[in-house]
Protein backbone atom coordinates (compact mmCIF):
# COMPACT_ATOMS: atom_id res chain seq x y z
CA UNK A 1 0.00 0.00 0.00
CA UNK A 2 2.83 2.39 0.82
CA UNK A 3 4.37 1.99 -2.63
CA UNK A 4 1.00 2.58 -4.26
CA UNK A 5 0.36 5.77 -2.26
CA UNK A 6 3.90 6.97 -2.97
CA UNK A 7 3.27 6.56 -6.70
CA UNK A 8 -0.04 8.43 -6.47
CA UNK A 9 1.61 11.30 -4.61
CA UNK A 10 4.50 11.45 -7.08
CA UNK A 11 2.09 11.61 -10.03
CA UNK A 12 0.07 14.31 -8.27
CA UNK A 13 3.21 16.30 -7.37
CA UNK A 14 4.33 16.39 -11.00
CA UNK A 15 0.96 17.74 -12.19
CA UNK A 16 0.66 20.12 -9.25
CA UNK A 17 4.14 21.57 -9.92
CA UNK A 18 3.25 22.22 -13.57
CA UNK A 19 0.03 23.92 -12.47
CA UNK A 20 1.88 26.17 -10.02
CA UNK A 21 4.51 27.05 -12.62
CA UNK A 22 1.92 27.88 -15.27
CA UNK A 23 -0.11 30.00 -12.86
CA UNK A 24 2.82 32.01 -11.53
CA UNK A 25 2.71 34.33 -8.52
CA UNK A 26 0.28 36.82 -10.08
CA UNK A 27 -2.56 34.35 -10.68
CA UNK A 28 -6.04 35.45 -9.72
CA UNK A 29 -8.28 33.38 -7.48
CA UNK A 30 -10.45 32.57 -10.48
CA UNK A 31 -7.43 31.24 -12.39
CA UNK A 32 -6.39 29.16 -9.39
CA UNK A 33 -9.86 27.65 -9.08
CA UNK A 34 -9.92 26.88 -12.78
CA UNK A 35 -6.58 25.07 -12.60
CA UNK A 36 -7.63 23.26 -9.42
CA UNK A 37 -10.63 21.88 -11.32
CA UNK A 38 -8.26 20.50 -13.97
CA UNK A 39 -6.24 18.64 -11.34
CA UNK A 40 -9.43 17.29 -9.83
CA UNK A 41 -10.74 16.32 -13.27
CA UNK A 42 -7.51 14.43 -13.93
CA UNK A 43 -8.04 12.43 -10.72
CA UNK A 44 -11.70 11.88 -11.51
CA UNK A 45 -11.42 10.96 -15.17
CA UNK A 46 -7.87 10.05 -16.16
CA UNK A 47 -5.72 8.90 -13.24
CA UNK A 48 -5.64 5.11 -13.31
CA UNK A 49 -3.07 3.22 -11.27
CA UNK A 50 -3.23 -0.44 -10.38
CA UNK A 51 -3.01 -1.11 -6.69
CA UNK A 52 -2.12 -4.70 -7.61
CA UNK A 53 -2.10 -6.81 -10.76
CA UNK A 54 -5.60 -7.24 -12.11
CA UNK A 55 -7.12 -4.52 -9.95
CA UNK A 56 -7.62 -1.45 -12.08
CA UNK A 57 -11.04 -0.35 -10.89
CA UNK A 58 -11.64 3.38 -11.30
CA UNK A 59 -13.01 3.81 -7.78
CA UNK A 60 -9.76 2.55 -6.21
CA UNK A 61 -7.62 5.35 -7.65
CA UNK A 62 -10.23 8.04 -7.03
CA UNK A 63 -10.88 6.84 -3.51
CA UNK A 64 -7.17 6.64 -2.77
CA UNK A 65 -6.66 10.24 -3.90
CA UNK A 66 -9.53 11.37 -1.70
CA UNK A 67 -8.01 9.55 1.28
CA UNK A 68 -4.68 11.26 0.55
CA UNK A 69 -6.48 14.60 0.41
CA UNK A 70 -8.13 13.87 3.77
CA UNK A 71 -4.62 13.28 5.13
CA UNK A 72 -3.56 16.61 3.55
CA UNK A 73 -0.93 14.88 1.39
CA UNK A 74 -2.51 16.10 -1.86
CA UNK A 75 -4.97 18.83 -2.75
CA UNK A 76 -6.60 20.51 -5.68
CA UNK A 77 -6.29 24.29 -5.13
CA UNK A 78 -2.77 25.75 -5.45
CA UNK A 79 -3.05 27.28 -1.97
CA UNK A 80 -4.65 24.25 -0.30
CA UNK A 81 -1.82 23.74 2.22
CA UNK A 82 -1.74 27.37 3.35
CA UNK A 83 -5.53 27.53 3.59
CA UNK A 84 -5.67 24.40 5.67
CA UNK A 85 -3.00 25.70 8.01
CA UNK A 86 -5.02 28.87 8.59
CA UNK A 87 -8.14 26.81 9.30
CA UNK A 88 -6.32 24.49 11.67
CA UNK A 89 -4.53 27.20 13.67
CA UNK A 90 -5.84 27.52 17.21
CA UNK A 91 -8.13 30.48 17.66
CA UNK A 92 -7.46 32.70 20.65
CA UNK A 93 -10.57 33.01 22.75
CA UNK A 94 -11.18 36.50 24.09
CA UNK A 95 -13.18 36.55 27.17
Amino acid sequence: MGEYERRLVEEWEARFAVMEEELGPEATEEQKKSEAKLIYRWVDQEARFQIRTGCDEVFVTKGSYHMLADERRVGWHPDFAARLMRLLEPVEVLG
